[in-house]
C-alpha cells in the first residue's frame, strides 16, 4: 500500500538526517523535538515556529498524522457511489503528504486518472518526489504555490475531484471568514465551473471538528453553489456540526506498530468533520 511505502520512506528519513538550523524558522534555538514544534504550530500558540519549514519536521508530521488524515478520507469515499464516475482526476489544494492520495490507493486505485497535488511549501519535495516514484500512477506535485492566488489566476480544467483537507482551519485564523468566502467563490470560478460533463464533481472538506476554527464556514460553499447534493459527516457523538450525520465508528483501519507510535505519538483516532458534495 502507498501509505507503507511513504510512512516507511519517512520513517528511514527522519532517522538518518540531523535537523538544519541554518535556515529553520524557528524562532528560538531548536530543541529538536519535532512534536513539540507541531504542537506549537498547530495551537496556534507560534511561540516556537509558524510554518513547516523543516524536512525533519515534515518526515514526522508524516509518521504522526498519516493513519489519521488516510482513513479519515478513506470514510468519505465510502460515502459515494463510485459507479457513477468513471475515472478520479484528484485536485488536492494544499496537498500536504498526499494523504488523501494514500486514501484512494486503498478504496478505489483502480479509477485514479491523475493525481496534481499543490502546496505552498517546498519542503515537501523530497516526499513529493518519492511519491511520484512509487505510486504507480500519473502524479505531480507543485510546491511554492500559493493556493489562493493559483485559483485567482488559473482556469483550471479537466478535474473532478477536489480535496480541502485542513485548510480551512489554517485559513480561519490567516484570512477570516470573508477570506474563506472568497476562496469558495475563487474554487467555484476556477474549476467548478470548468468541471468535465462526463462525470459529477466531488468536492471533500475535511477538517477539525471545532467551531472555533472554521468549521462552520462550510456552509458559505453551499450556499454558493447550484444542481448538487451535499452531506455533512462527523465522528463525535456531539451534533454541534448542524445538519451532520454521525458515522457508524471511528475505527482506524491499520495496525500500528506500538515502538512506532511512541516514537511519533501517532494520531490514530478519526475525530473530523467532513462537507462531502457532489456537483451534476
Amino acid at each position: 500500500m502507498l501509505i507503507d511505502e511513504i510512512i516507511n520512506f519517512c520513517d528511514a528519513d527522519y532517522d538518518s538526517i540531523e535537523c538544519n538550523c541554518d535556515d529553520c524558522s524557528n524562532a528560538t534555538i531548536c530543541g529538536h523535538d519535532c512534536k513539540e514544534c507541531l504542537d506549537d504550530i498547530h495551537y496556534h500558540r507560534n511561540n516556537l515556529r509558524s510554518d513547516y519549514s523543516c524536512r525533519k519536521l515534515l518526515d514526522y508530521y508524516v509518521c504522526r498524522y498519516s493513519y489519521k488524515y488516510c482513513p479519515e478520507i478513506r470514510y468519505a469515499l465510502q460515502e459515494i457511489d463510485h459507479d457513477r464516475y468513471r475515472d478520479f482526476s484528484i485536485l488536492p489544494l494544499g496537498c500536504g503528504g498526499a494523504a488523501d492520495l494514500m486514501a484512494f490507493d486503498e478504496v478505489c486505485s483502480e479509477k485514479i486518472n491523475k493525481y496534481y497535488g499543490i502546496d505552498i511549501n517546498e519542503y515537501w519535495d523530497t516526499i513529493h518526489e518519492q511519491i511520484k516514484c512509487v505510486s504507480g500512477y500519473k502524479v505531480n506535485f507543485s510546491t511554492n504555490v500559493d493556493v489562493l492566488s493559483y485559483l485567482r489566476t488559473n482556469n483550471i480544467m479537466n478535474y473532478n475531484v477536489i480535496i480541502i483537507e485542513y485548510l480551512i482551519s489554517f485559513f480561519y485564523k490567516e484570512i477570516g471568514e470573508m477570506g474563506i468566502s472568497q476562496f469558495f467563490d475563487d474554487i467555484i470560478e476556477s474549476i467548478v465551473s470548468n468541471k468535465r460533463y462526463d462525470t459529477p464533481m466531488l468536492i471533500i472538506i475535511n477538517d477539525v471538528d471545532n467551531c472555533y476554527t472554521g468549521r462552520d464556514t462550510v456552509d458559505m460553499l453551499i450556499d454558493k453553489l447550484n444542481n448538487f447534493t451535499y452531506s455533512k459527516k462527523r465522528f463525535s457523538p456531539s451534533s454541534y456540526y448542524s445538519d451532520s450525520e454521525q458515522y457508524d465508528t471511528n475505527e482506524n483501519f491499520y495496525v500500528i506498530d506500538y515502538d512506532f507510535q511512541q516514537k511519533y505519538c501517532v494520531a490514530k483516532t478519526c475525530n473530523s468533520a467532513q462537507l462531502i458534495i457532489e456537483v451534476e
